[in-house]
């Protein structure tokens, strides 16, 4: 059997099975797996395609928005070959491809927009695995993860082809060979010359220790020059990002506003904060205080919210949280993928952003160390006083993790910490 997606985020791939059976839905173990982020009419376990009696059943294991084939609402179909499948009214679509695939004389040359599903073997061992945990309101699952596939191989010079020219403004490196044929072309021309045994020497002499001054002016480059480490652009990071950005504010029943924290836009109606604002936002309205979250674009209320269900009061752990918010976010920060998450090492650059008072900033640091943490993911300790809740931004512009604790808070005098991003996509993936 084989599928090709038609609509949703992953349009345009194919994938072919011949297992009995085959998962759908927004869960990383999936066997298609929809994208967490843009195929939110998709759940997390959505419907299963079964092989029974030389026949492909259709069945609904629970979703929120239902099961369709061909424009009909189902929980158990037979496929026949052509049927399209959508999961959720205006989710991901699929049609079915049941005929038997043509033989030609030789292999089949593969499509660019095919991926086969097969099971890929491990690479080597991974940092950290992000958790998964029953998706129950509070509660996370493990994170998508994302896959690349790999550069094309670069092809072997012939003896025809010419070298490679490095592009400008890099050093040229020179071989060994390239040092023996320049010192050959400098004898050739003082033969030619007539310059005798002596002229020749100091020629051979005179270009070796030029690329001797070129080597070392190479190694100066690359030495002192090349540590240089690309650093996010806080102006670009704050133009880009402000409007997905909330100030987390508690209006007390006798007057006055306290800000609590900062919180970012993950989803249309949903946003990212710790999981201690969580607990401060659900203590401040038992008090009576009313919660409003003010951004550049406007003010929304929350509704619903979530903490990881790994985190410990207290604690430097799993410190993320989602609120669902009244009203649609103007804008949405841009989360990294799994794989670029796990290649964050200590020593990274970062930019926090996040509103200290009612004023939104940005603060540079720097990982000190990335930390595994027993229920899955990492923490980022660095020593930047920023705002709790501000997302951690890399170089690329991508959210990599959220500021948790400013260091010394709480009278701790420890180091400060972020909260990497696979626990916030793993408690994103885990919403039906």
């Amino acid at each position: 059997m084989r599928l090709h997606q038609t609509f949703g985020a992953h349009t345009g791939r194919s994938y072919a099975f011949d297992q009995s059976c085959v998962r759908l839905g927004r869960m990383p173990d999936s066997d298609i797996a929809f994208d967490p982020h843009a195929d939110l009419d998709a759940s997390g376990r959505h419907a299963e395609l079964r092989r029974e009696d030389g026949q492909w059943i259709l069945v609904d294991v629970g979703s929120r928005n239902g099961t369709w084939v061909n424009g009909e609402r189902v929980g158990r179909a037979t496929l026949k070959d052509g049927d399209e499948i959508e999961c959720g009214p205006g989710g991901p679509r699929l049609r079915v491809e049941l005929r038997p695939p043509l033989v030609g004389p030789g292999p089949a040359r593969p499509d660019a927009a095919t991926m086969q599903a097969t099971p890929v073997a491990d690479a080597g061992p991974v940092r950290v695995d992000a958790p998964t945990v029953n998706a129950t309101p509070g509660h996370g699952v493990g994170a998508m993860p994302q896959t690349t596939p790999p550069p094309p191989p670069t092809p072997t010079p012939t003896p025809s082809q010419a070298p490679p020219v490095p592009p400008a403004g890099e050093p040229k490196l020179y071989g060994q060979r390239t040092v023996g044929l320049m010192i050959d072309e400098a004898l050739e021309k003082a033969r030619a010359e007539g310059g005798g045994g002596a002229a020749r020497w100091r020629i051979a002499v005179a270009v070796l220790v030029a690329l001797l001054f070129a080597t070392f002016g190479v190694l100066a480059v690359v030495f002192l020059g090349g540590g240089d480490v690309e650093r996010p652009d806080p102006g670009h990071v704050a133009a880009s990002n402000a409007a997905a950005l909330f100030r987390v504010v508690a209006t007390r029943a006798e007057g006055g506003d306290e800000t609590l924290c900062t919180a970012f836009a993950v989803r249309p109606q949903l946003v990212a904060t710790t999981a201690r604002c969580v607990l401060a936002i659900e203590a401040r309205r038992s008090a009576g205080a009313t919660i409003d979250l003010r951004g550049a674009a406007g003010t929304v209320t929350p509704g619903r919210m979530w903490r990881h269900p790994a985190y410990v009061e207290g604690q430097p752990g799993a410190d993320v949280g989602l609120v669902q918010v009244a009203g649609q976010t103007p804008s949405l920060a841009s989360l990294a993928a799994l794989d670029q998450l796990r290649g964050l090492e200590d020593g990274a650059p970062l930019l926090a952003f996040g509103y200290a008072g009612e004023v939104a900033r940005t603060v540079e640091t720097d990982v000190h160390e990335v930390v595994a943490l027993p229920a899955g993911g990492v923490r980022l300790e660095h020593a930047a006083p920023a705002p709790e809740g501000a997302p951690l931004f890399d170089a690329s512009g991508a959210v990599v993790g959220l500021h948790a604790l400013t260091p010394g808070a709480g009278g701790g005098g420890g180091p400060g910490y972020g909260v990497g991003g696979e626990l916030l996509l793993g408690l994103l993936a885990g919403l039906n």
